[in-house]
């Protein structure tokens, strides 16, 4: 178990983190754009690969598990002009970036390799943690997101415990979990 006066420490230090880049390096960016007079032309896409566990579920960081705290990131879409300004509810992948810049630049890319199902209300992402080449001890995962639940389907090895410390929670031989 962590102290929660600790926990909460690492907590502010992230968010500390956050907001230098929130500052420091996107809002530059956006001064710049405004200075250059293109900023009301200008798609800019601001998004995170993952996000962070910080002791959620008796672990920290983040590639060892596909929980929504690790799995929902933020996704900011400044559109040329601001339009479809307003905010998606429908889920939405890192996979669908490319197709939609590419879509809104107007340059011709191959639908079948990137598809455009930003808005699709009614899908299902299926989120994966594969077997690590770096560390073989993390088992693989498999998640799927729609608008209203989690599905976890984690396949624990007893074997992999001494690897972590701190220890997860006691292995099954295969753990699902489902939340609303």
């Amino acid at each position: 178990s962590i102290d929660p006066k600790d926990r909460q420490l690492m907590i502010d230090l992230y968010d500390a983190s956050i907001l230098y880049c929130d500052h420091k390096l996107i809002g530059s960016l956006i001064d710049y754009l405004k200075q250059e007079d293109i900023f009301e032309e200008s798609m800019l896409v601001v998004l995170s690969d993952h996000g962070e566990e910080f002791y959620d579920h008796q672990s920290w960081e983040h590639g060892h598990a596909l929980y929504s705290e690790l799995v929902k990131i933020p996704l900011l879409v400044k559109y040329p002009n601001n339009r479809l300004k307003g905010r998606e509810k429908a889920p939405a992948s890192i996979s669908d970036i490319p197709a939609m810049m590419l879509e809104e630049s107007g340059i011709p890319y191959d639908k079948t390799v990137f598809q455009n199902q930003v808005g699709q209300e009614k899908r299902v992402l299926p989120v994966l943690l594969p077997v690590s080449p770096i560390i073989p001890q993390f088992p693989p995962k498999v998640s799927f997101v729609n608008d209203k639940y989690q599905f976890i389907f984690n396949n624990l090895n007893p074997k992999a415990e001494p690897y972590f410390n701190p220890p997860p929670p006691p292995a099954r031989a295969v753990d699902l979990e489902l939340y609303e």
